[in-house]
């Protein structure tokens, strides 16, 4: 099974919580453990967040790029 992104790898995060005044709407976050499961492969990051497999390209990005588009697409 290929990983998308491996422990020690960055990954970009939109901050839910943001505002339009918040300069922090996207959040670079640090994976620090991949758990496989029998049908599911979870992520913990160094903020204290877990995400699975399927919230990447959703909602945690493999890049600041991809995050970018993500954030601008919801505007519209």
């Amino acid at each position: 099974m290929l990983l998308p992104c491996m422990a020690g790898k960055f990954m970009y995060r939109i901050n839910p919580h943001c505002s339009e005044d918040n300069l922090d709407k996207i959040v670079k976050i640090k994976v620090i453990e991949v758990l496989a499961f029998e049908n599911e492969i979870m992520y913990a990051d160094d903020s204290g967040n877990d995400f699975v497999a399927a919230d990447i390209g959703k909602t945690v990005f493999l890049t600041y790029k991809e995050a970018e588009l993500a954030l601008s697409a919801r505007k519209s």
